[in-house]
């Protein structure tokens, strides 16, 4: 791929989603960071609603996109589910009131990403970085976003064990 002020970097051997981010974080230039799955279960035509609100308020460190500020969320049960119970641990424990932990979209500003030293290899890494903003007390908005997600047999990686995963993480950090 050939593009005007993209660098494409890539490794040898899949080492997880959270390995992709750290590399790409490593070259990050820009003001802000976000991350794009590229399945596009997420629709990039939501992300200038991300950068929209971070344009909006200079205090932000973060915008989430969340996929339940919209009714009607799709998706597997059990995965809403899965998603709804740590995200409302991560709001009694860090006494936030976000709505979607684990959504793709998230917009960091680049100085803020490369400060929270994330160590996460895989899908864990939505729930390290938005700990660490958390303990940092740093302010992170939200906005709605359209998701259209995959079946299994469509290749959706996500797993019952990334839950868990996920919730050690929470009270590694925590504790």
């Amino acid at each position: 791929i050939k593009m005007e002020g993209l660098q494409l970097i890539s490794h040898e051997k899949n080492q997880g989603k959270g390995a992709a981010i750290q590399t790409g974080l490593k070259n990050a230039t820009g003001d802000a960071v976000i991350i794009q799955d590229a399945d596009l279960e997420y629709d990039p035509n939501d992300i200038k609603l991300l950068i929209l609100e971070m344009q909006r308020d200079p205090d932000l460190a973060a915008v989430y996109g969340s996929r339940n500020l919209k009714p009607k969320r799709r998706g597997y049960s059990f995965f809403i589910l899965g998603v709804y119970v740590l995200t409302q641990l991560v709001n009694i424990l860090y006494r936030s009131k976000l709505t979607d932990v684990y959504t793709c979209y998230k917009l960091i500003r680049t100085p803020v990403f490369k400060s929270l030293g994330i160590s996460s290899s895989g899908f864990e890494f939505e729930m390290e970085v938005t700990v660490k903003m958390l303990q940092r007390k740093l302010a992170i908005a939200e906005v709605p976003i359209s998701y259209n997600p995959r079946k299994f047999e469509e290749g959706k990686k996500i797993r019952f064990l990334d839950g868990l995963i996920g919730l050690w993480v929470l009270f590694k950090n925590y504790f």
